[in-house]
Parts: C-alpha cells; sequence; structure tokens
C-alpha cells in the first residue's frame, strides 16, 4: 500500500522520527507538506469554517489546516489509479505487526470505504458484534460510533474522491466528520475499525510518551468559557442522555443490539515485554 505521512515543515525532527519507525518495519512513505493554521488568513478559514448562530467560527485555524492537509492526501490517493493508501500523522506509536498490514490491502474488506487503524484508547465505542478476523488476533469491525482522531487510516481512491466531493465548508472538525454519528456522512459510509489498532498518538500512549504536543486547538476549547450557565446545563443533560443511550445500546447484554461497546486497545512490541 502506498503510505502518505502528514508533516509540518516546522516539525523535522517528527519526519526523522516517522523515517526510523516506518523503517525498522520495511515500510517506504512520502512525505506531505501539513498545512498550518498558524499561517492561514482569516479568509482562508472562514473559506472553510461555516458560522454558528453568534458568527464565530465553527473551526479553530488549526482544525482548518488540519482538514486541508488530509484533503491534500485525498487528492494524491484520488489519482491513484487502484488500491489502497494509507495516510498518517507524525506523531504516532505503531504495533509490532503494523508492517504485516501496512505492505498490501489484501486484507480490506471489498466494502470498506474507510479502514480506522489507530485508537485513542480513553473510552469505549460502539462497533459491530459481527466481526471479519485477521492475522496476529486483530480483527475488524463496523463502526458505529463516536472514535475520534486522524492520525491512521486506510482509503481507496473511490472513497478519497467521495471525500472531496462532500466536504466542502464544513461546521464540525474533520475528525468528527468522518467518525461521529452525529454526522450526516458517518451514517453514509462504510468504516470499519482494526482491533487491536496498528497505531495511536503520542497523547494517549500514557507513561512512554515522548511528549509530541498536538497543534491542533480544538474551536470548543477555545469557546468552552464563553458558554452561558444554562447553555452548560443543557449540554450536560445531552451528554448524559448520549451516554445512557450509547450503554444499553452496546451492552453485551443486550440481545437486541447487533452493537457492542469496546475499547480499542493497542500493543506496542516493547509494551509486550513489560
Amino acid at each position: 500500500m502506498k503510505i502518505f505521512v502528514i508533516n509540518l515543515a516546522r516539525n523535522p525532527e517528527r519526519l526523522e522520527r516517522m523515517e526510523r519507525l516506518l523503517g525498522a518495519q520495511g515500510l517506504e512513505f512520502e512525505r506531505l507538506d501539513a498545512v498550518d493554521g498558524k499561517k492561514l488568513s482569516d479568509e482562508d478559514v472562514a473559506r472553510w469554517s461555516q458560522r454558528k448562530p453568534d458568527g464565530s467560527l465553527c473551526l479553530s485555524p488549526s482544525e482548518v489546516g488540519c482538514m486541508l492537509s488530509h484533503r491534500h492526501a485525498w487528492e494524491k490517493i484520488a489519482a491513484m489509479p487502484s488500491g489502497h493508501a494509507v495516510i498518517l500523522e507524525d506523531d504516532i506509536h505503531f504495533s509490532a505487526e503494523a508492517s504485516t498490514f501496512l505492505k498490501s490491502g489484501d486484507w480490506v474488506p471489498a466494502d470498506a470505504e474507510i479502514v480506522k487503524i489507530e485508537t485513542v484508547r480513553k473510552w469505549k465505542t460502539a462497533v459491530s458484534k459481527t466481526r471479519v478476523p485477521l492475522e496476529h488476533g486483530h480483527s475488524l469491525a463496523k463502526l458505529l460510533g463516536q472514535h475520534f482522531g486522524m492520525a491512521g487510516y486506510i482509503l481507496t481512491p473511490n472513497s478519497a474522491s467521495r471525500l472531496l466531493n462532500e466536504m466542502g465548508s464544513v461546521h464540525m472538525a474533520i475528525d468528527q466528520i468522518l467518525f461521529d454519528p452525529a454526522s450526516s456522512l458517518f451514517s453514509r459510509m462504510s468504516i470499519y475499525q482494526m482491533m487491536p489498532a496498528l497505531c495511536i498518538q503520542d497523547q494517549f500512549i500514557g507513561e512512554t510518551a515522548e511528549a509530541l504536543s498536538s497543534d491542533i486547538t480544538r474551536a470548543w476549547e477555545v469557546n468552552r468559557k464563553r458558554k452561558t450557565l444554562g447553555q452548560k446545563v443543557a449540554r450536560e443533560a445531552r451528554r448524559f442522555w448520549g451516554q445512557f443511550n450509547r450503554a444499553v445500546s452496546g451492552s453485551r447484554l443486550n440481545p437486541f443490539s447487533c452493537q457492542v461497546n469496546v475499547r480499542v486497545d493497542f500493543t506496542r512490541q516493547s509494551d509486550r515485554h513489560r
């Protein structure tokens, strides 16, 4: 499979790190120059971000930069004649089996438009009870719940073209659009989750993290303090109801549900010797 690594020009040390990690597994990649949100003009940000009722932008400059970086990768993949391609961000850790799956896409289901190969490992998400068994104890299941992050996923040329066509000016961050049931696009695409995941961002790895700080500032973080008490209460009520509904729908004890709540795990080679 073709592998693309998204990397900011001001982070050459991260590129060197990815060269070591991928090289150790015998994997070659093409670097894609990431769009630096800090350098975008106000007009550029407003071009890609819709506005809220109060007039503020839905996305932060760095979220727009992230989206444009991934769009660049999609353009590259859409131009491919066939096959599969992997998109990686430059702050990830790999599992020992990564090379087994990233050298060829023969294992990817024919109906898969996106295969998410990363995990944030912080909370549970809903997946289908039906699994596709893979090598080394891995499996695939349809992703049915929230699982944010854009650090590692697989696309086909057709699915890359579809994303380019359907995603213009947006009101949600790119990972919400792709991996959140609240997005209309999510329900219209065939998305699989790999378990255990092949990669994880440094910020979620735990005590062995390398302090590779995220370059993304979320718009909700910027606007969080601006909410009124009533807005905060309503938000918490929606959050509680959503958590309750997901818990019931994804419970292993619910015989009527076709989904189950799981925490997508990740195990590095070094973790196995602890």
